[in-house]
């Protein structure tokens, strides 16, 4: 999946991400991700995809894939003046 596919709250978990792995708690309406700062709700559907596209690695701790890593590099250089 490229970075121009990605929805903005989809780059919003991945640039959390990028920091390194965070814990979660997995129910039916949300994953909550604990960030360094704040507690932020973020949409199940959007985590679900991002680990089914390879660019979130799960199990008890989410963190962004190599994968992952390459997208937010080509989101990163996208809005980037050249």
């Amino acid at each position: 999946m490229s970075a121009s596919a990605l929805a903005p709250s989809q780059l919003a978990i991945l640039k959390e991400l990028a920091g390194g792995a965070l814990g979660y708690y997995r129910d039916d309406v949300c994953v909550l991700l604990y960030l360094r700062y704040a507690e932020q709700d973020i949409s199940l559907s959007d985590v679900l995809a991002l680990e089914h596209a390879g660019l979130l690695v799960g199990g008890s701790m989410f963190e962004i894939s190599d994968a992952g890593r390459l997208a937010l590099a080509e989101w990163d250089a996208s809005c980037t003046p050249h």
